[in-house]
């Protein structure tokens, strides 16, 4: 992430840490209800729960990085630039742009939930589509461009307060997950024969793997959030414990959340009205245990996407900023405005989101898209932390990690590469879309990596395809 996010330079505490990480059970609703209805509750659980534990070792790798590099706004993307700049300067802007690119298209997810949310909850007789040749866009759509719009206006205004409004998601999150879970639990309503599994390894053991990679290729979008914790690293009060401690706290909580919730789910609702409904299974959900309230939930849950949204947008405009410093990027965008705030990079992401939100038309897709460039970052920053070892054995780690860890990275780094290369390739095996929703992947990140070689070469007049060593990391 980025300094945007950061209320007072080393004011953070750990539960500030941790607050920040609770808005991913929120990016757990936008998956798993469609995901259910191609794999079954069951499955769904334990996919996201590898993917899960995938996660929690990986922070464990960021917080050493980010121990290494203090300061240093642009995430866990400036681990990887750091790495790879030595040995080819154009990888780290890769990750770099495509860790803000991932940030950014996340804001059409949640844009999108928003009107899909309000009208299946106050409009489900309207149901009129326009097509605009490549996806059929309806009032769920223009609600969504409706919320980016106000929520970039905000953004271009003020981000006080970015800490406390994800102590609401958190807050609502934790509320969301009770309503699904505890309460059928209490009131003995819940039938786990409801709950199902629908990968069948027996006919084909292959298809039955492609389709398990390719799904978590999609679950890691939501379960890897919980690095946010190692971003603020150098931001909090105590920065070893508090680091720590952020990071197990989330850990724990998406490892918890990542059982109960689709089990709760299915086992309270069944998998079949899932898939028969998954856009509005939750207001079917919430109105099943708790009546009438049922539409105050909704409202409240669409306020959360908003809330996800404003996050977003403060981050990505941010990180675009940063990026824009560290010369990655065209440097128009490093300008703030009468407010001290990116509101051309906010713009930018105004832009990108509402052709996300348009043309690649589903949530799936959009999903799908930001996922090539998460991964892919993710897959970087994990080999660099090898490189890192490697190159720079005598760098300052205030957090370092046993020797065994470059062979556990490297594991990582692999299981990830495999993700990208499985699922990029197999997007309409798990319903997530098809060549289109690649060729969008694909082009959106040429383009914003285009921006790189204009700065380095038109601009700056000084691009090298490999940095010096002593540059890297002054």
């Amino acid at each position: 992430m980025s300094d945007a996010i950061s209320v007072a330079h080393k004011k953070l505490s750990w539960f500030d840490g941790f607050a920040f990480s609770l808005g991913n059970p929120i990016g757990i609703f936008v998956t798993m209800n469609y995901a259910i209805g191609t794999l079954g509750s069951l499955s769904v659980a334990v996919l996201f729960f590898i993917v899960s534990l995938v996660a929690y070792a990986q922070n464990k790798l960021y917080t050493e990085m980010a121990f290494m590099f203090p300061g240093r706004s642009g995430g866990i993307a400036t681990f990887a630039n750091e790495a790879w700049g030595k040995y080819c300067s154009p990888i780290g802007a890769i990750a770099a742009l495509g860790y803000w690119l991932a940030w950014t298209a996340a804001v059409s997810v949640f844009a999108l939930t928003f009107g899909q949310l309000i009208q299946a909850q106050f409009y489900p007789e309207i149901q009129w589509t326009i097509s605009l040749g490549v996806a059929d866009i309806g009032l769920s759509h223009v609600l969504g461009a409706v919320a980016l719009a106000f929520i970039s206006l905000v953004n271009c205004i003020s981000t006080k307060y970015a800490a406390n409004l994800n102590k609401v998601i958190g807050a609502v999150a934790l509320a969301l997950i009770a309503a699904i879970t505890i309460v059928p639990f209490v009131t003995g309503s819940y039938d786990f024969t409801l709950a199902t599994n629908k990968i069948n390894f027996g006919d084909s053991v292959w298809g039955g793997m492609r389709l398990s990679l390719a799904m978590m290729f999609v679950f890691a979008w939501s379960a890897y959030g919980t690095e946010i914790c190692a971003t603020f690293a150098n931001e909090y009060k105590s920065p070893f414990r508090d680091t720590v401690k952020a990071l197990r706290a989330s850990g724990l909580f998406m490892l918890v959340a990542v059982i109960v919730m689709p089990i709760g789910l299915g086992a309270s609702v069944g998998d079949t009205v899932i898939a028969a409904n998954p856009t509005g299974v939750f207001a079917i959900a919430l109105q099943k245990l708790i009546g009438p309230a049922a539409a105050v939930v909704a409202v409240i849950l669409a306020a959360s996407m908003l809330i996800l949204m404003n996050s977003c947008m403060a981050d990505s405009g941010q990180a675009l900023y940063g990026l824009a410093k560290e010369r990655l990027t065209i440097k128009q965008f490093d300008h703030l405005n009468k407010f001290g705030l990116p509101a051309r990079c906010i713009m930018a992401g105004l832009v990108i989101n509402m052709i996300v939100l348009f043309f690649v038309g589903n949530i799936l897709g959009i999903i799908f898209a930001s996922n090539i460039s998460y991964i892919l970052t993710v897959t970087l920053v994990l080999f660099g932390f090898v490189l890192l070892r490697k190159d720079r054995p005598n760098w300052p780690r205030p957090f370092k990690l046993g020797s065994h860890w470059i062979f556990i990275a490297v594991v990582l780094g692999v299981f990830n590469l495999t993700l990208l290369v499985v699922g990029g390739l197999s997007p309409e095996i798990a319903g997530y879309g098809g060549t289109k929703e690649q060729v969008v992947a694909l082009c959106v990140l040429g383009a914003v990596l285009l921006s790189y070689f204009y700065r380095r070469i038109i601009q700056d007049g000084n691009f090298k395809w490999r940095e010096a060593a002593q540059v890297i990391g002054s």
